[in-house]
């Protein structure tokens, strides 16, 4: 039951896609007409003015209606509930079969009146496709009066007995009359449904926006106008149609090209309205999400695929590349253009997306060493996306400089970049001190100034690309005109990555240097206390051979105190103070008692 219901839900979503699909397509077309009829109207010989002559009517009224007419079909296949979508398509169905049907009967006359004897298709084969178009229109309406739709039989029918031509072509006529009737009375009795649903639309409408209110109303609007997977497969026939057009011309030296530009050069000619732009950003969120979940497989398996976040499904990738789009005028230029700037922005969007790749390989790799996992094959699964984080961005950055010369944005655009590639050496880094930790017999005790050094030397690193940024904007600044735009994205770069990364780093090191002076301000235990204590650190839980020694008299390693003074300068036992000179008075009391009391009674209290 529960499969069924499945297959049931499977069958509605791919039914809701597939029949909303063709709005895209009127669309596109809508808009590339538009721009087609601007641009050809010093022309005389255009299809509207044609249309126009033959209507009495001015070529620009014909267009305008045009567009209103397709907008109204558009709307209407998105907008329209399922049920309702599928009656629509019902009865479009029932309407291009009766053509069909006209069309064959037509056939048949005209060959009768010219040539009875050479005719193209037998009149047996006409009869059964008009029964098979009487009985398939009969099915779509779920009625027995297959007579309904069989009038365009009676031609076929009267040429049987053998009647005159005349008589012939006037029965063809006449089922022609009644075809119309039918479907004129059948418009005109549902010409107010539109009307009705309207109605029902926007009392709907109010009533989710009292319920709901208006930002709730506006993203189901936005969910139902704009289905990613509609726009996605939209592009992806533009694209796939765009590289056959390429690929099937015969005197095309396309085959000499390098595919890189061939793809380029296909992305740019399928982006070249609104709605190709949309699809296109949709594309690049499912394919960003898609190498996402490949990552996430390819490290943590199956089992790990719930609970993906905003940030890691994609949507950043899609809307990084439609703020871009905006604001460089994507639509507007021309196609070398269009196929340079396109290779930047995927370049922008591909370092968003190896930045998400990391963000899901830091956690799983750093597990792995803390864990000291024995499944060799983790382990190769984990450092293998190590090194191709480091290699790719790599590759893409000299790839960029040799085909773009460089200047300020393509600076701040590879450093973004190489920064993954630095964080991910730090993060292999510190997993190869780990792993190297649990071979050790006994604590490693530096290993915390060492994994600290590694952070350091990665935000140095980092430090530096933003310097080295900020000092090539300077001197572009001081040999070409600067406008303003460009002052602004120095001033942000000092502020965000060069000054906030410095007060960070200062401020880490301080907290630092001050957690080593308090630890070192304390006592070492000595290793007659720690043989009689017989106890494990608080903190980790590990067998002490080494420890320092609190005013309130507890144990506790080096380095796991030193990690919790970062935070905080109370006991984790007792939370007095650690640091000698707060809380003085207590403190005192406190030795004092611990002094009167038995060495192993007071330890006992102390846990």
């Amino acid at each position: 039951m529960e499969n069924s219901e499945q297959e049931k839900n499977i069958i509605m979503r791919f039914s809701n896609v597939i029949l909303r699909l063709p709005s895209v397509f009127i669309l596109e077309a809508i808009y590339h007409a538009r721009t087609r009829f601007i641009s050809t109207t010093t022309t005389k010989d255009t299809v509207a003015e044609t249309i126009a002559h033959d209507w009495g009517l001015e070529p620009h009224m014909v267009t305008i209606g045009t567009q209103y007419l397709g907008y109204f079909v558009a709307f209407l296949l998105h907008a329209l509930p399922l049920r309702m979508l599928i009656k629509m398509y019902k009865f479009v169905l029932i309407g291009m079969m009766l053509l069909v049907a006209h069309l064959l009967s037509d056939h048949f006359i005209s060959t009768q009146i010219i040539n009875p004897l050479n005719s193209q298709l037998p009149m047996i084969t006409i009869f059964l496709i008009q029964s098979a178009i009487s009985l398939f229109c009969a099915w779509l309406v779920d009625t027995k009066h297959v007579w309904v739709f069989s009038v365009y039989l009676l031609p076929m029918v009267a040429s049987s007995c053998s009647l005159p031509l005349d008589v012939q072509e006037m029965v063809h006529k006449t089922a022609q009359i009644i075809t119309l009737t039918g479907v004129t009375v059948f418009t005109l009795s549902n010409i107010l449904v539109p009307y009705r649903m309207a109605l029902i639309g926007y009392k709907t409408l109010q009533e989710y926006v009292e319920l709901y209110g208006i930002v709730s109303v506006i993203f189901a609007v936005y969910n139902r106008f704009f289905v990613p997977m509609i726009y996605l497969i939209f592009w992806l026939s533009l694209f796939a149609h765009r590289l056959y057009v390429y690929y099937s011309k015969k005197d095309s030296h396309v085959f000499q090209e390098q595919w890189i530009l061939v793809i380029f050069a296909s992305i740019a000619d399928c982006c070249e309205s609104p709605w190709s732009l949309i699809g296109l950003c949709y594309t690049v969120s499912y394919s960003a999400f898609l190498l996402l979940v490949l990552c996430k497989i390819y490290l943590k398996g199956f089992s790990e695929l719930g609970g993906q976040s905003f940030l890691h499904r994609g949507w950043t990738e899609g809307i990084t590349l439609m703020l871009l789009a905006m604001e460089t005028e994507l639509l507007q230029l021309k196609k070398l253009e269009k196929i340079l700037l396109l290779s930047v922005v995927m370049f922008i969007v591909l370092s968003s997306t190896i930045q998400s790749v990391y963000e899901i390989l830091d956690p799983v790799i750093l597990a792995l060493a803390a864990s000291n996992s024995r499944n060799v094959f983790n382990h190769f699964r984990a450092i293998s996306m190590c090194i191709g984080l480091m290699v790719t961005p790599l590759y893409l950055s000299l790839t960029l400089f040799t085909v773009f010369e460089a200047d300020l944005w393509l600076m701040i655009i590879v450093s973004s970049c190489l920064l993954t590639a630095i964080q991910t050496l730090g993060s292999l880094m510190i997993y190869f001190l780990f792993m190297a930790d649990h071979r050790r017999s006994e604590p490693w005790e530096s290993l915390d100034d060492i994994v600290y050094s590694i952070h350091a030397l990665c935000h140095v690193l980092e430090f530096g690309l933003a310097l080295s940024v900020l000092f090539y904007g300077g001197m572009e600044s001081l040999h070409a005109d600067y406008n303003i735009v460009g002052g602004v994205v120095i001033l942000v770069h000092c502020y965000f990555n060069v000054w906030q990364r410095a007060q960070a780093g200062w401020q880490s090191f301080l907290g630092r240097r001050e957690a080593a002076h308090k630890i070192n301000s304390l006592p070492s235990a000595s290793k007659l206390e720690l043989s009689a204590l017989q106890d494990v650190c608080a903190i980790c839980f590990e067998e002490m051979k080494f420890a320092k020694v609190t005013p309130c008299h507890h144990f506790f390693h080096n380095v796991c105190l030193r990690r919790w003074l970062y935070v905080q300068d109370k006991c984790p036992l007792c939370h007095n103070s650690i640091i000698p000179g707060k809380n003085g008075a207590s403190s005192d009391a406190n030795n004092d008692n611990r002094m009167a009391a038995p060495h192993g009674l007071d330890v006992n209290l102390g846990q």
